[in-house]
């Protein structure tokens, strides 16, 4: 698989390194969150084929968006839903992708770096906090 992003920052000329780096950190995000959606895209692309029967014939039945929160923040992704012409089967090509996510919108690297704050039990709210994120941007997540 291979795409392509293109980034471009806009930044005062009287800006300060400050401003500058807080310019091109957004920028850097923003081209990550589109590289993803290419992925997926490009996955999709190359699982046409029916899970069911092996067909590669189907047809588009519209796409259904998935919301990740990933460490470049949170990304909408329109993932295809496909009818097997064969078997009449309706699957997404790229569910074998996001199959790490287990149902969750949580990638397992954020995850793993989020700290969990509070006592879990059955019904009560999760809170997922991003303490790497600078000052001014932080924030806990009620999943």
């Amino acid at each position: 698989m291979q795409w392509s992003v293109t980034v471009v920052v806009e930044i005062a000329p009287e800006a300060e390194i400050g401003q500058m780096e807080q310019a091109v950190l957004e920028v850097g995000r923003q081209a990550m969150r589109e590289a993803l959606k290419q992925a997926v895209r490009a996955s999709e692309d190359g699982h046409a084929a029916c899970p069911g029967c092996g067909s590669a014939s189907s047809r588009s039945q519209g796409t259904v968006a998935r919301r990740v929160l990933t460490r470049f923040g949170r990304v909408v992704v329109r993932m295809r839903r496909q009818r097997c012409a064969s078997c009449g089967r309706r699957f997404r090509p790229a569910q074998g992708y996001l199959a790490v996510l287990a149902g969750g919108n949580v990638t397992p690297e954020l995850g793993r770096r989020a700290r969990w704050r509070g006592q879990v039990g059955p019904m009560q709210p999760l809170i997922l906090c991003l303490p790497w994120l600078p000052a001014a941007r932080r924030r806990c997540i009620l999943v």
